[in-house]
């Protein structure tokens, strides 16, 4: 027998006595290696998961937070379309109108596909409600600006939550309507604004 067949039937032989504590060994360092990957890891097809926190996403936590999680919910964005130098409203009356209609528009497919909308609301419906405990026989879209509104509905309380700029017009003219007024922090953009204010309070008393 030469030396290399001599070599090769020395390892062979090795391995054949060190098959078992091989096979053990093996099975062990597989089994810790097992213990790191369980739980298996989750795999998803929600193109969702894999994007970047939104805006949305935030208004949906602080939603469920209120109301708990739900797989029926539908979120709008609103955003106002105006010119650099006016200050954007989301409640301006042109808003409200098409918040409205889009109301009317979900409810009316709804009914048609089995009611699967179980319930909606946004500002044009909140006001419309409102409008109809006064004792109004119109509409939302009967107004086309909100000194309209505040003239022939003559609400008892205001509450201001539009965007600074508008805080002292909108106030004043509350008071001025015999109204009582609550507004969103800051009251004013001005000390000036915030003293007019001030004055229409202490005038309507």
């Amino acid at each position: 027998m030469s030396g290399s067949d001599a070599l090769t039937k020395a390892i062979s032989d090795g391995f054949d006595r060190l098959s078992a504590p091989i096979l053990i060994s093996s099975l062990i360092l597989t089994g810790f290696l097992a213990s790191f990957l369980v739980p298996l890891p989750e795999f998803t097809t929600d193109l969702s998961s894999f994007a970047p926190e939104t805006d949305a996403d935030e208004a949906q936590a602080r939603a469920e937070s209120s109301m708990g999680p739900s797989s029926h919910l539908m979120y709008v964005n609103v955003k106002p379309s105006v010119g650099v130098n006016v200050v954007p409203n989301v409640l301006e009356m042109g808003a409200l109108h098409q918040m409205a209609e889009d109301h009317s528009r979900v409810q009316e497919y709804s009914e048609k596909n089995g009611g699967f909308v179980t319930s909606q609301i946004n500002a044009a419906e909140v006001l419309q409600r409102f409008i109809e405990e006064r004792n109004y026989s119109g509409e939302l879209s009967d107004f086309s600006d909100w000194q309209q509104m505040l003239a022939e509905i003559e609400p008892d309380i205001v509450s201001i939550c539009t965007p600074n700029a508008y805080h002292c017009e909108q106030a004043i003219a509350a008071f001025e309507a015999g109204a009582h007024v609550f507004c969103e922090k800051p009251i004013a953009t001005s000390y000036r604004e915030a003293a007019a204010m001030y004055a229409a309070a202490e005038a309507a008393k």
